[in-house]
């Protein structure tokens, strides 16, 4: 069995200690930020449900047909999926917080939207007043919400560290 050449009284000592106990070490100061603080599982989970957004809104419009009417709607469709996956694949790199607070815009946006063309309707958009339980919808909503529940408890945390 190989020994350690780190003395007892040596600094990284305690770092090794603590990695071998499943606790990582404390980072140093100018380590310290969000990115460090997120574990990449998260943002991957996060990236997902982004590109889960992406694909049920390219299902809805038929795929690559562009056709939802009135024309802001299929606008509103064609940026979510754009900013879904740009945002997914940042998580990936980099988990500063401004790509999590667009992990929460790009859920958010179509999660409103979900609910009020089924409430009160859009302005010539009417026809899926109280279609509440479309299964495309509310597999959407379902997976809108997890996303901003991650992203949101992230930003509240990293404004909680600011004022600290």
């Amino acid at each position: 069995m190989a020994t350690s050449t780190l003395s007892p009284a040596s600094p990284d000592n305690s770092a090794l200690r603590a990695r071998a106990a499943g606790f990582a070490a404390e980072p140093e100061a100018g380590a310290r930020n969000e990115q460090r603080r997120t574990p990449l599982t998260l943002a991957g989970l996060t990236s997902g449900l982004l590109l889960q957004v992406v694909l049920i809104h390219l299902i809805d419009q038929d795929w690559f047909a562009f056709a939802k009417d009135p024309s802001y709607v299929q606008t509103g469709y064609t940026l979510t999926e754009i900013l879904g996956v740009l945002t997914a694949a940042a998580l990936l790199v980099r988990r500063d917080w401004w790509l999590w607070l667009a992990a929460f815009s790009v859920a958010a946006g179509p999660f409103i939207g979900f609910l009020v063309s089924r409430s009160t309707g859009l302005p010539h958009y009417t026809d899926d007043i109280g279609n509440w339980t479309e299964p495309l919808g509310v597999a959407s909503l379902l997976v809108e919400a997890s996303v901003m529940l991650i992203a949101g408890r992230f930003l509240l945390g990293a404004w909680r560290r600011q004022r600290a």
